[in-house]
């Protein structure tokens, strides 16, 4: 049973989705992490799925659940509360989270939109690749002249 408030009261919400379990309330802090640490967590078995025990599941069940389910979920919701959030908890760094106004978040964002930027790609071997698919490879000597991108063809693929 979950008890009302006073109006003298102080009442935390904390954890994933809390926005949703308190529509009124007076600050909204968002605490965001990057997939790539979430991916570096689940790899050493710090993080599991949302509402799951699962810490010491395989690598590859964490990400296809939190790559197909959690991750899309977390992104709508995002957008969802982007114009509320008066904080953003950047909380890639476990020993040193950051905390932005969400003003001053909002507006980085526009500016960043309005130039051009690129980030810098990188090719994890997860779970749709790695050694196994190796026996589906033709030779790297035969490959483009696209170093460290993978290329699919009908039946093959070739691994540069």
């Amino acid at each position: 049973m979950i008890k009302q408030a006073s109006s003298n009261e102080r009442v935390l919400v904390i954890g994933t989705g809390a926005a949703l379990l308190a529509p009124q309330r007076d600050t909204l802090v968002y605490a965001d992490m990057a997939r790539w640490e979430i991916q570096l967590r689940y790899r050493r078995n710090e993080l599991g799925n949302l509402g799951l025990d699962n810490r010491t599941a395989s690598f590859a069940e964490k990400y296809k659940c939190g790559f197909f389910a959690e991750w899309r979920a977390a992104d709508r919701l995002k957008k969802r509360l982007m114009p509320a959030l008066d904080f953003v908890l950047d909380t890639n760094n476990a020993s040193q989270p950051k905390m932005i106004r969400g003003e001053v978040f909002r507006r980085a964002l526009s500016r960043i939109a309005q130039r051009p930027f690129r980030v810098v790609p990188y090719f994890d071997p997860g779970p749709w690749g790695g050694p196994g698919w190796r026996k589906y490879a033709i030779s790297p000597k035969t490959c483009p002249t696209m170093h460290g991108v993978s290329i699919a063809f009908p039946k093959k693929i070739v691994f540069c």
